[in-house]
């Protein structure tokens, strides 16, 4: 979302017309087309359906470059968030079966894989907003190389049990029951769902503001996401060793106390030089939220990937609400306010980490 100034400028939406159609109605589609998928999952070849999942992204992506109405970039997005759980879902349940190091280790990697993605993506935005250019063009780029991602998973051949060998005893809706009587899994879902906060959203709110309030060219804000990107990567690149000496609890709190240090380092409008030096500073610090808190949900219900990833989408209100109450809040504010308002992300680790009795993981 580092192209959010181009995406208002070319759909006349103000602030909050963008985080309607950009995150919450999107958000609200996908989320209930994803649930139904990542459970029926468990059943199906995994790989085919990843395979799928890109193709159908790739559409998406394009058909978000080529529409000129903001709900026609609602439904595309809307798509595309739904392709893209899908094929993120089937292969983070693929490392974690293949992984036999534990579900912090692949979750670890997933999010280090991730991360470098993240990298590139507002780089490609900047590099096509520099060029003059807006973000249809960024799209068609992104939906390239999606297709690139595609042919590599086609061309990575390995075995996997066949369909009717995954089918158990247990029914899907009688999973779904045992996993609503886990309290511990929903209290891990909705800590991994309130990381939602800070990825795409802090760096639409700090691209808004360079723009808007900075007069910084868009280009410009565009590649400063990019350092919080950065900072992730190398958040991810030493969790491992981490985690392994001192704890996946400790550095939860840690990392949430550092989160919350950094935003409030954003709130008085710093030059964007600072203000792109504190988000890899919060890139660093946020990097071990989500996947270590995605982890603890998977152990709680092992097996059964695709359950937890269903039950995570009743978190989906999160990804919904928060965006119109940010868009709410810039519109009312001020975009200062409304990144004082994702201090709630970290305090939110902060609460689950410190509360949970399990063993220090």
């Amino acid at each position: 979302m580092a192209g959010a100034p181009s995406v208002e400028h070319e759909l006349g939406l103000d602030h909050r017309g963008y985080f309607v159609f950009a995150f919450a109605v999107p958000l609200v589609i996908a989320a209930v087309l994803e649930a139904g998928v990542a459970a029926w999952s468990d059943f199906v070849s995994r790989r085919k359906l990843m395979a799928g999942a890109q193709l159908v992204l790739a559409a998406s992506l394009a058909l978000a470059g080529v529409t000129h109405r903001a709900w026609g970039l609602a439904i595309a997005l809307a798509v595309a968030g739904t392709a893209s759980g899908i094929a993120c879902g089937a292969a983070q349940a693929l490392m974690l079966e293949e992984d036999s190091r534990g579900t912090d280790h692949a979750m670890v990697r997933w999010s280090l894989f991730s991360s470098i993605g993240d990298v590139l993506t507002p780089l490609v935005t900047g590099a096509v907003l520099a060029l003059g250019r807006s973000y249809r063009s960024a799209m068609f780029v992104i939906a390239g190389v999606v297709l690139v991602q595609l042919a590599g998973s086609l061309a990575v051949r390995r075995d996997e049990p066949p369909a009717e060998e995954k089918e158990d005893s247990e029914p899907i809706l009688r999973a779904l029951a045992r996993a609503a009587r886990l309290p511990r899994l929903w209290l891990w879902l909705f800590a991994s769902s309130s990381c939602t906060l800070l990825d795409e959203i802090v760096i639409a709110l700090v691209a808004l503001r360079m723009v808007n309030a900075q007069s910084v060219d868009p280009s410009r804000a565009a590649l400063s996401a990019t350092a919080f990107a950065v900072g992730a990567v190398l958040g991810d690149s030493v969790m491992d060793r981490v985690v392994a000496r001192f704890g996946s609890k400790r550095l939860l709190i840690v990392s949430a106390l550092a989160s919350a240090v950094a935003l409030v380092a954003l709130m008085p409008t710093p030059h964007p030089l600072v203000a792109t030096a504190i988000l890899f500073v919060l890139g660093l610090a946020c990097a071990p939220h989500h996947p270590l808190s995605l982890a603890r949900a998977y152990d709680e219900m092992p097996g059964r990937p695709g359950i937890v990833q269903a039950s995570l989408q009743a978190f989906a209100i999160i990804d919904v609400l928060a965006p119109i109450a940010l868009g709410l809040i810039v519109h009312r504010w001020g975009l200062t306010a409304a990144i004082g308002c994702l201090l709630l992300q970290p305090l939110v680790i902060l609460v689950s980490s410190a509360g949970h009795r399990g063993a220090d993981r």
